[in-house]
């Protein structure tokens, strides 16, 4: 049962990883789609159903491969900065979610934790970042970006992640993870 298990969590990941890549496609074509961030979707998912570190690497892996494949995002430092956040979001949402009962609430709880420390994970990166290369930088583009320019993604995640992730525990997806 173990391995089945561990062949479940990795077919989610593989699945949830490529949706990581592709679904940044829609944005282009959708209205306000750049404020959907939509490649945060699977990153949390995996977090959530496979667990924290199979939802990390999904985190990691999500905007390299995006680079790799499309030249977006640009590798130093929004890529690598991005690749923090979203690692963030699946480490954190994963055990809070765990840790309390399988509830709308705990998952409301892990999601908006997740989102917060993400961000800020984010955000220090970049500062790190751009310190080192000693370049000029106002903190209120980057606050406007992450917490006001992208609501609607924001608002997006809150709707659609816990209707996926109730949808898989009445499937039985979560008792076996």
């Amino acid at each position: 049962m173990r391995r089945e298990n561990t062949i479940q969590k990795l077919q989610i990941t593989a699945l949830l990883l490529a949706a990581s890549v592709v679904l940044p496609f829609a944005e282009d074509v959708l209205p306000f789609g750049e404020r959907l961030i939509l490649a945060q979707i699977p990153v949390l998912l995996t977090g959530l159903l496979a667990g924290a570190a199979y939802g990390a690497v999904v985190g990691v892996l999500s905007p390299l491969l995006s680079f790799v494949i499309t030249g977006e995002p640009v590798i130093y430092p929004d890529a690598v900065a991005v690749a923090l956040e979203y690692a963030l979001f699946a480490a954190v949402a994963s055990p809070i979610f765990r840790s309390f009962a399988r509830r709308i609430g705990s998952l409301y709880a892990s999601l908006v934790s997740a989102m917060m420390v993400g961000r800020l994970g984010y955000l220090g990166a970049f500062y790190v970042m751009l310190e080192l290369r000693k370049q000029p930088y106002s903190l209120a583009p980057y606050l406007q970006q992450e917490f006001v320019t992208c609501l609607p993604g924001i608002l997006l995640q809150l709707i659609a992640v816990p209707i996926i992730v109730m949808a898989a525990d009445r499937a039985g997806l979560l008792d076996e993870m």
